[in-house]
């Protein structure tokens, strides 16, 4: 055999041996899911995984979805007219799960509340006359985070008017509001005692809006 010729086996097979030593120590295979598979909305604004393993997914027009990665599944949740047990609206700017389980999704027609092993949603809206209730319906800033949980399950809410909500989940009520002005920071409108060490900002129509859980 001319030993160029041997050569060239030579190496085919340390390339055939190393591409199957690496198919073999344990990484795992890596799976994309397209549009396709799930019907997805033009984009995905958050993701979360709950304490079972399953995975949510916000999306920007098209309601959210629940993916369990051990049977591959996709359930899709979306607003359902006349249906009060359905998704408040499909926009939806951002997502939670507090201690308990339950799904917080930040909507731009209210805050809602989706309990997965009962397969119900509460609805959680701005009404006028009521100073615990949140101050729109249209929950986020553009581009921007919508949504975060503490270690307490008070959820911080950001909205465009440059206001700042402090939702308790337990109680089902905003505990604490404050509002930023164009020059404002949260130092400034912070009450006396201890003061947040991690802040967030966002850039409204009207100010900025900082979230300090």
């Amino acid at each position: 055999m001319p030993a160029k010729t041997f050569n060239i086996l030579i190496l085919i097979l340390l390339f055939s041996l190393t591409g199957y030593s690496q198919n073999t120590i344990g990484l795992p295979d890596i799976i994309n899911y397209n549009k396709t598979n799930y019907n997805a909305g033009l984009q995905n604004w958050d993701i979360k995984q709950d304490k079972n393993g399953i995975i949510w997914i916000a999306s920007s027009n098209e309601g959210f979805y629940s993916f369990n990665p051990a049977t591959e599944k996709f359930v899709h949740f979306r607003h359902e007219q006349n249906d009060e047990n359905s998704l408040s609206a499909d926009e939806i700017s951002g997502l939670e799960i507090d201690k308990s389980g339950i799904i917080w999704l930040a909507t731009q027609n209210g805050l809602d509340a989706f309990d997965p092993t009962k397969n119900s949603f509460k609805h959680f809206v701005h009404h006028d006359d009521d100073t615990s209730s949140i101050t729109s319906n249209s929950i986020g800033i553009d581009r921007g985070v919508a949504l975060l949980i503490d270690d307490d399950d008070n959820l911080w809410l950001t909205f465009a008017s440059a206001d700042v909500d402090v939702f308790n989940t337990i109680a089902g009520k905003v505990v604490k509001h404050f509002h930023f002005t164009a020059i404002s920071g949260p130092m400034e409108v912070w009450p006396s005692g201890p003061r947040p060490s991690r802040v967030m900002s966002n850039s409204g129509r009207a100010g900025s809006s900082t979230v300090a859980p």
